[in-house]
């Protein structure tokens, strides 16, 4: 208790020193927090995709329903096919109807005789889509194959991009923190030299020497990630009718308690870690010399 009281008032007496630090901080936390919400919400959104149908298989007007039923069973006996579903054409017809209910001159224009019966098909991973699609392709009765997997491969270049760009910024913020606690805390430190001293010479212990200053350091971290992460999830609440319009069902936003939790915690712990190291490099540094 004794520390952090005197954390807190090495704090209060350079109001000056101490806001810098926890405003450089303050920034690489923003940062890392917002790289976090944006790896989280791509990786659901790509989780959404691959869980949907990957390819469509469009059979000919003449089809047999032989062709149709043989196609649809060989499909589900492939191990490599998750689900199948038939899509007949007054199906068909229906889900037109519903991409297009604001234009009723296209309705007018389309009957369930024109529209083709399909086959909807998932497959477990995104790798065997070309070998599945192949094989349909020679299918009796297939008019055509249309494979969906160009927007998973999209989101998945868009997750490695964030995640690796995110990171590599988030690493130089994290050591320009670091540094700027050790400046903050080695002068400090600089300043109560004497102090120290005197206190190394009649026995006081190391702990109680630099618990003060690892404690400083570590408020400068929890006080930083805890504005960044109350800033960004504040600005994420708010904006979130604009991300659900704009992206509709596709689950963008991390909106379970869990997720929140996970992102607090890390932040914070992200945070006491950055603030301590800074802190324990400067003890290191200025206590030797």
């Amino acid at each position: 208790m004794k520390s952090l009281n005197k954390a807190l008032t090495n704090i209060r007496r350079t109001p000056y020193q101490s806001t810098a630090a926890i405003l450089v901080l303050t920034i690489t936390f923003l940062v890392a927090t917002i790289v976090t919400y944006l790896t989280v919400g791509l990786y659901q959104a790509l989780t959404y995709f691959e869980t949907r149908p990957q390819i469509l298989v469009f059979f000919n007007p003449d089809a047999k329903p032989d062709q149709i039923d043989s196609l649809k069973q060989q499909l589900q006996t492939d191990q490599n096919v998750t689900q199948v579903t038939y899509v007949a054409q007054d199906e068909a017809l229906d889900i037109y109807r519903n991409l297009n209910k604001n234009d009723p001159l296209l309705l007018e224009l389309v009957t369930a005789d024109i529209l083709p019966a399909s086959l909807e098909v998932s497959t477990t991973n995104l790798d065997i889509i070309q070998n599945v699609s192949t094989t349909l392709q020679g299918a009796p009765g297939v008019d055509e194959v249309v494979l969906r997997s160009d927007v998973v491969d999209i989101l998945n270049r868009w997750l490695k991009g964030i995640r690796t760009a995110g990171l590599a910024f988030v690493a130089v913020m994290a050591i320009t923190s670091i540094l700027i606690v050790v400046i903050v805390v080695g002068m400090k430190i600089a300043g109560k030299h004497q102090e120290i001293a005197i206190l190394q010479l009649i026995g006081a212990s190391p702990w109680y020497i630099q618990s003060p200053f690892l404690l400083e350091g570590a408020l400068y971290g929890l006080i930083s990630s805890l504005v960044a992460y109350t800033l960004v999830t504040t600005g994420l609440l708010y904006s979130t009718p604009a991300i659900l319009n704009f992206a509709g069902e596709v689950p963008l936003l991390p909106n379970s308690l869990p997720v929140l939790a996970s992102v607090a915690g890390f932040s914070l712990i992200f945070g006491l870690l950055i603030g301590t190291l800074g802190s324990w490099i400067a003890l290191r540094r200025f206590l030797r010399s």
